[in-house]
């Protein structure tokens, strides 16, 4: 019996014949790892690198037939003076390459006259300005080490805080009742006062007088409470920085570059970071790069390890950070960037091809996207390129509390003023409740119940005067008791009175015993009479 037969079925259109057919010009630049260019004794070229292998994959996978054209001293692209391209960008815009085995940045002036396999990045960057850090040192303690703790922002929010404390103490002590707070307290505790104890308590210092009433206790609690969180971290963050070793980079802009002589700038020429400084709008970036247009920059070359010419002092390196690591190793560690604001780019490469490589651009990117998905692209990737950057040791430098950091203990600031007005407005209460209850309904009642000679009842009923009230005038709702002439002035001596006698009462406390004798003589007179 004969076995059954099977065989390959094509699915999806094939790649056409003169693809496959016709030779694709491949430009190279010694780039490692990503690619190593070297030239042979024979006049040759040797390859090999990260973009080398992902290249054999790709041409067996699609049959193609390719030949290497090496640039020697070449760029990756940038635009000339007289608005030409140089470099693989030029080698491609003018159909001297088919592709270029490299992997550059997207930009808006590449993508022009360029085109990109964007299915899958060739690896990611982060491209700034470096320059090399000083020997590490202690912070020196001077004026302005000693304000480094707090941000400017806490400072500005103490100094309100401690206004609005003061503010709210003399205003408590002000509207208290008198039966709260001692007169002496009131008027020792003014706004100057009041300011001075508010600073004296942001500083870890006692008050020689405090409030008596509920709502300037409130408000003194809580500024002890604020100033002896505010102290204390304060005080750890001063000996923190104090403490520990810092180390500053000679420079941190663009204009001290200039301004100080003797800088120079190391990088690699036609980079995107080069086209990016050509129409920069900030003039030091144009600076940069007429530097490189006339020549008067250090080269990076990638040919040897020795990379000690960078490490010369006052030499500022735009490069990308990976490429750091990989020439300096530890030393990179030694290096920062000039300033968050000078990072030039930060994104992913791409294989670049020139335009008009319809049928090339769709076979490379189908399956450069299936060596993404089946993990061959990252395996390749973190054979050659890949590189540790967290190498070196964890800063020890502090970190200065921020508004965010404090703003648990700042708001005990709002939390003291709405505790103070509640106990305030509670202290107001009880004791208007009190004074109306223990005072002026007995002293209305005696008043009433009084014999006095210019009581007398309704013309028309001719009542005698006397301490009770008549029958008559019980059984005649239409008449009406007149009050007597002199009881608003009873009034007022009572009020008089009793706060003549507060007084003495506070006074009796500083007198001598004698004084007191007479003073307590002189109260029972009054109370008798």
């Amino acid at each position: 019996m004969e076995e059954p037969t099977s065989s390959l079925v094509s699915v999806g259109r094939g790649w056409p014949r003169d693809l496959l057919e016709r030779e694709v010009r491949v430009a190279t630049l010694h780039d490692p790892p990503h690619l190593f260019v070297e030239r042979r004794a024979d006049g040759s070229f040797s390859h090999g690198g990260f973009l080398f292998e992902l290249w054999t994959i790709l041409a067996a996978r699609l049959g193609l037939r390719y030949r290497f054209v090496p640039m020697v001293n070449g760029s990756f692209g940038s635009l000339t003076t007289n608005g030409t391209w140089a470099g693989l960008v030029g080698e491609l815009t003018y159909g001297r390459a088919d592709l270029a085995l490299t992997w550059l940045f997207r930009s808006g002036d590449r993508l022009e006259v360029i085109d990109f396999v964007s299915s899958a990045p060739i690896d990611s960057f982060q491209t700034g300005l470096f320059v090399r850090r000083g020997a590490p040192g202690a912070a020196g303690l001077s004026l302005s080490a000693l304000t480094r703790p707090l941000g400017a922002d806490v400072w500005w929010t103490l100094l309100a805080a401690i206004v609005a404390l003061s503010a709210a103490l003399r205003l408590t002590l002000v509207v208290s009742s008198r039966s709260a707070e001692q007169r002496r307290t009131v008027s020792e505790l003014g706004w100057g006062s009041c300011l001075l104890a508010s600073y004296m308590a942001m500083v870890g210092q006692g008050w020689a007088r405090t409030p008596h009433s509920l709502a300037g206790r409130a408000i003194t609690v809580c500024c002890w409470t604020l100033g002896l969180l505010v102290y204390s971290s304060y005080t750890a963050t001063l000996v923190s920085h104090l403490a520990s070793p810092t180390s500053r980079a000679p420079i941190t802009s663009l204009s001290e570059f200039f301004a100080q002589p003797g800088w120079r700038l190391a990088t690699r020429p036609g980079t995107s970071a080069e086209n990016h400084w050509k129409t920069s709008s900030s003039h030091n970036e144009r600076q940069l790069y007429h530097l490189i247009h006339d020549g008067e920059y250090i080269r990076i070359k990638d040919e040897g390890n020795e990379k000690s010419y960078l490490l010369q002092p006052k030499v500022m390196i735009s490069c990308d950070q990976k490429s750091l690591y990989r020439m300096f190793g530890q030393h990179a560690c030694e290096f920062q960037m000039l300033s968050p604001d000078t990072m030039l780019n930060k994104g992913s490469g791409y294989l670049p091809i020139a335009k008009g490589q319809i049928d090339l651009k769709e076979g490379i990117e189908a399956e450069l996207q299936k060596l993404n998905e089946a993990g061959i692209l990252g395996r390749l990737r973190n054979k050659w390129v890949e590189i540790d950057t967290n190498v070196c040791a964890p800063s020890q430098q502090y970190r200065p509390l921020s508004f965010a950091n404090t703003l648990a203990v700042l708001a005990i600031v709002p939390l003291a003023v709405l505790v103070s007005g509640c106990m305030l407005a509670a202290e107001t209460v009880v004791e208007r409740a009190q004074l109306w209850g223990r005072w002026r309904l007995p002293l209305l009642w005696r008043v009433s119940t009084r014999t006095a000679p210019s009581r007398q009842l309704s013309a028309a009923e001719g009542a005698p005067v006397t301490g009770e009230l008549p029958d008559q005038w019980l059984q005649l709702p239409d008449q009406r008791l007149q009050l007597p002439d002199q009881l608003p002035d009873q009034r007022s001596e009572l009020r008089r009175r009793r706060r003549w006698l507060s007084e003495l009462r506070t006074q009796l406390a500083e007198m001598s015993g004698g004084e007191r004798q007479r003073l307590r003589a002189a109260i029972d007179a009054t109370f008798d009479d």
